[in-house]
């Protein structure tokens, strides 16, 4: 995949870590440019509609986020913004729509990198979104945990390896479903730790955590607010974060990458558009979903979702996507994953 603009030109809540400072700096830096109104490029367009389009169903992580940057571009632009749901196919059909759509700067895509990076080293049949996509803009990241049930002797990353590797059969662990990133990231803690676990899919989070809270699974990588409520309970307790930066959310707990270094297993989401929509729209764009991404009120809603702000540009995300997708395909390889 080619960037346009790189060819013309890559717990409860504590103080930012310095990956987290960094990307404040950078937004403080984006709030400083003025806003331009109307879409990119053309004189009358903030009479016409902005779509935003989210490939999953009203009420999930990516129809709140679209929903939080539409009435935001739309305020901006002096125009209507509108947030289409097209669920379907592991969100392939929202994908392909935006694709096909005119390169005009009016339709975008708010997708994860499991959508975007991940599903098509598992669906051989699916288009390549990277290579019919732009990337606009990171907006946000999710960081994974690791809970048990607090009710286990387990109290740390080291004691939970050492009893896995003690028991016969070791571990089982719930994910959201095969070949989502908690599956994935539960097999690169294996394969780094090289203790058994077995893998068990559910259809969603509910009913993992469910059985987490029940017993019928050893443990379960999900994202904070999954576990939140119930670690303030003192039902659960979470071992270790999965991302680079410690959480913000659980203060003291660690790093998988201080038992692991290098070990990095986070979600996240940005906003695409037609591959073939121009570079000068498509900085625009950038500048003005940068700009948004500043509100502080926004910034505190997602916070709460479980959602890291991080506002890398556009040609930082395509950098982004090309190496994760490197990681991904190694360890789905390594892993031998498939998907049924």
């Amino acid at each position: 995949m080619t960037d346009k603009r790189e060819a013309t030109a890559q717990g409860s809540a504590g103080g930012p870590a310095p990956g987290r400072r960094a990307a404040l700096s950078r937004l403080a830096a984006w709030a400083t440019l003025p806003a331009l109104a109307g879409a990119p490029g053309t004189a009358g367009a903030q009479s016409r509609t902005l779509r935003l389009v989210a490939p999953f169903p009203a009420g999930g992580s990516t129809d709140i986020l679209a929903r939080g940057l539409g009435e935001r571009l739309g305020a901006m632009r002096s125009q209507t913004a509108v947030v289409e749901n097209q669920p379907g196919a592991n969100g392939a059909l929202g994908t392909q729509a935006v694709a096909r759509a005119a390169p005009d700067g009016q339709t975008l895509l708010v997708h994860t990198n499991a959508g975007i990076v991940i599903n098509p080293l598992l669906y051989k049949t699916l288009a390549n979104p990277m290579e019919a996509l732009a990337p606009v803009a990171q907006l946000v990241e999710l960081e994974l945990v690791l809970a048990v049930r607090a009710d286990t002797p387990v109290r740390s990353l080291a004691e939970f390896v050492e009893q896995a590797r003690a028991r016969p059969g070791g571990m089982t662990y719930a994910s959201v479903g095969a070949g989502s990133l908690s599956h994935l990231a539960g097999e690169a803690f294996r394969l780094a730790s090289g203790v058994p676990m077995l893998h068990v899919p559910y259809k969603g989070a509910a009913p993992a955590l469910n059985d987490l809270l029940g017993g019928q699974v050893d443990c379960y990588f999900g994202t904070p607010p999954t576990f939140l409520a119930h670690v303030r309970a003192g039902k659960l307790r979470v071992l270790a974060n999965t991302a680079a930066d410690p959480s913000p959310w659980f203060a003291g707990v660690p790093r998988v990458a201080d038992l692991y270094a290098g070990f990095e297993a986070v979600g996240w989401q940005g906003v695409f558009a037609p591959v073939t929509t121009p570079a000068a729209a498509l900085e625009t764009l950038e500048r003005q979903v940068l700009a948004a991404l500043t509100d502080e009120g926004w910034r505190r809603q997602l916070a709460d979702q479980g959602m890291r702000v991080t506002g890398r540009p556009g040609r930082e995300l395509s950098a982004l996507m090309r190496r994760e997708q490197s990681v991904w395909a190694r360890l789905i390889e390594r892993a031998k994953i498939t998907v049924h």
